[in-house]
């Protein structure tokens, strides 16, 4: 039986963030784009994607000769 804490590591949300207010927003991944509504209704804003830094490997440089 999985506890409590295994929802953490499974976790596929999106962050998005506002350009203009710097609000964050977490939405499931088929969502593809999202607007905030910090500067009314009327004028959404259209809030970037925060890409996750992936925790692989670099790939080898090559060497000068």
């Amino acid at each position: 039986m999985k506890g409590p804490r295994s929802r953490h590591k499974f976790n596929v949300l999106r962050v998005w963030e506002c350009p203009a207010c710097k609000k964050r927003e977490f939405a499931p991944a088929r969502v593809a784009s999202l607007a905030c509504r910090c500067e009314g209704a009327d004028r959404p804003r259209w809030m970037c994607l925060l890409e996750a830094k992936s925790a692989g490997p670099k790939a080898a440089e090559p060497k000068p000769d």
